[in-house]
Formats: structure tokens, sequence, C-alpha cells
């Protein structure tokens, strides 16, 4: 009974993780309200989780999967580390290396999107946090 998921795996291959280097502008440029609306546009597109209903604000964005009561958030900011796949799965961890979520997208394009959104709101709410730098000032 072992050796089928092993030979699933041998057969199937390896999904590897791929390099992605956000864009850091992103958020700047279309502005905190176009890319929450794209964060819920595209993860009520997600293949998995089947997602349906989703709210996003410049703070976490929360969703209810299908047929299931209750919802996720994930505040931007407990957001640590990432792994984009070369299959489209992107996966989030938290603190202490934490699984937070995973979610597939049809197309790399919108996974790489998606990353970029999420991850350009988590810098943004870093930086409001931090309040202003004074240049000069010690912290």
């Amino acid at each position: 009974m072992r050796a089928v998921p092993l030979l699933a795996l041998v057969l199937g291959g390896c999904v590897y993780t791929i390099p992605h280097e956000p864009n850091r502008t992103l958020i700047e440029q279309i502005g905190p309200e176009q890319a929450s609306r794209e964060i819920s546009e595209l993860l009520t597109r997600a293949v998995e989780p089947a997602i349906g209903r989703v709210e996003a604000t410049d703070d976490f964005f929360d969703y209810q999967l299908r047929y299931s009561p209750g919802g996720n958030r994930i505040h931007f900011t407990n957001i640590s580390r990432h792994e984009l796949y070369e299959n489209g799965f992107v996966y989030f961890y938290g603190p202490g290396d934490v699984f937070l979520a995973k979610f597939l997208f049809a197309q790399l394009p919108d996974s790489r999107r998606f990353l970029d959104l999420v991850l350009g709101m988590r810098a943004r709410r870093e930086r409001m946090l931090q309040g202003p730098q004074v240049p000069g000032a010690v912290r």
C-alpha cells in the first residue's frame, strides 16, 4: 500500500518553488482600494480552496469557503514568509513558520499578481504602523 503514494510521486515529478521578487511599487501605482478589489477578485477565482466570499481591507483579507460556515482572516502583518510554486500554488506562513493558508490559481500570472498585491499591502501596513520617519532620528 505504501508503494502507491511513492509511485505517484516518482511518476508525477516534483513541483518546485520558484523565486519571486514582489513588485514593491504596485500599491503606490494602483492604490490600496484597487489592490483590495483585486485581492477579492483573484481569491474568488482561485481553483483551490473554493471561496465563496471575500473581504479585503488595508489591514487583512477575510475569506469564507463555499459551503462552509465561518471565515478565515489573515492580517497582512502576520505574513512572515511565502512560497510560490510552479504549478500556481501560493503558500503563506506566519511567525514561527506557522502555516497560514494556501491558494491555487489556474494561471501562474494570477498567482504572481496575488502575491504582489498581498505582499505590497503587507509592506504598506508595516510602514503605516511604524509611523513617519524623521531624518536623523534614533529609534
